[in-house]
């Protein structure tokens, strides 16, 4: 499950993720981070059981989480299905069949490379909270 997360100005400085990681054995898997000192924001992947656990853990300490349950968009009257996204994405969220482009977006780990590269803008970023 993904989550976006944004650490108000006082917290950014704090070690919230790793006490996180130490005091509730989750696994997660930072999928985006902007820190730039008076706010931060994330994109986290954690495992589906401890969605509960991680965000009232967050949120106790004052940090703003929603759960992202889409993220990336394929605009199919745009696309041309020319594969330049396919031979980029890192995580095979894209793929051809049927020479057809197709987007697996549980695979899609957010590193925007398809989107700043489709010729056609067929690919964006929206996340649905």
């Amino acid at each position: 499950m993904r989550l976006f997360v944004k650490y108000p100005k006082g917290l950014v400085e704090e070690p919230i993720l790793s006490t996180l990681v130490l005091e509730t054995k989750t696994k997660l898997n930072v999928l985006r981070a902007n820190m730039d000192g008076r706010i931060g924001e994330m994109i986290i992947d954690i495992e589906y059981e401890k969605v509960k656990e991680v965000v009232d853990f967050l949120r106790k300490r004052g940090v703003e989480v929603k759960e992202i349950h889409k993220g990336i968009t394929l605009d199919r009257d745009r696309c041309i299905d020319c594969g330049a996204c396919i031979s980029i994405c890192p995580t095979n969220a894209l793929y051809l069949e049927d020479f057809s482009v197709k987007l697996d977006e549980s695979k899609c780990g957010l590193c925007r490379r398809c989107v700043d590269d489709c010729p056609v803008r067929a690919l964006k970023i929206k996340f649905d909270f």
